[in-house]
């Protein structure tokens, strides 16, 4: 089963396609069912145009792995940041890779355990206008590496803007019990729990308790 982030950041369906056997490179040229019938009429071929043919199609198996592999290295979530008023999912594909070294030094190296939950720096009065800039380029404040911070460090700003968890069950009167188990399996009191709604694949919203710390996810639209 997929973990949480990788849900959130539609790894499979934005990278790899419907077919998730595409990761590991199990695409119908590489199966290993075309290597029964070169055994098959193995007595009718030269021992070379047999050899030639196994290591194409091993060739081609390594290619597809190769390829697989560097996808689900590329769409990797590495981290949850907060921007101002939301959070967002950003994967490794997603960082300008030449800016890291304008992180703090324990961001300057993309985590391949598991995604960090990132504050963001506040956008300075000289970076407005450089700030719009590579927001419309597509490059929002939580992909940036000098933004970044740690979450405590933004956590009084979460609190802030944070919504509480009331609006959803108001919103969607259709889920409430599903919204209340989940809140009941995160031991949050609904009365006091907040979220914060999440840029990522689908409508997802991060569930907050009473200290800004997230609890846990769910999938309503929290914009």
């Amino acid at each position: 089963p997929q973990r949480p982030f990788e849900i959130l950041a539609g790894v499979r369906r934005r990278h790899l396609g419907a077919d998730p056997r595409l990761a590991l490179g199990h695409h119908r040229v590489a199966e290993p069912n075309h290597v029964h019938p070169l055994f098959e009429h193995r007595l009718r071929k030269p021992r070379r145009e047999l050899v030639r043919d196994l290591a194409v199609i091993g060739t081609l198996q390594l290619a597809a792995l190769g390829y697989g592999l560097h996808t689900l290295y590329v769409a990797r979530p590495v981290a949850l940041a907060y921007e101002p008023g939301r959070f967002r999912i950003v994967i490794a594909h997603d960082v300008p890779l030449d800016q890291l070294d304008q992180a703090r030094p324990e961001y300057r190296h993309l985590p391949l355990t598991g995604p960090w939950i990132l504050g963001t720096r506040p956008t300075r009065p000289e970076e407005r206008l450089e700030s719009l800039e590579k927001s419309l380029k597509g490059v929002d404040i939580g992909q940036r590496p000098e933004r970044w911070r740690p979450y405590a460090d933004s956590r009084a700003e979460v609190l802030a803007t944070a919504r509480p968890v009331e609006l959803l069950l108001q919103r969607f009167p259709d889920r409430r019990q599903d919204l209340l188990d989940r809140l009941a399996a995160l031991k949050l009191d609904a009365t006091r729990a907040r979220f914060l709604p999440i840029v990522a694949r689908g409508d997802w919203v991060a569930l907050l308790d009473e200290r800004g710390d997230i609890a846990g996810y769910a999938p309503f639209d929290g914009f």
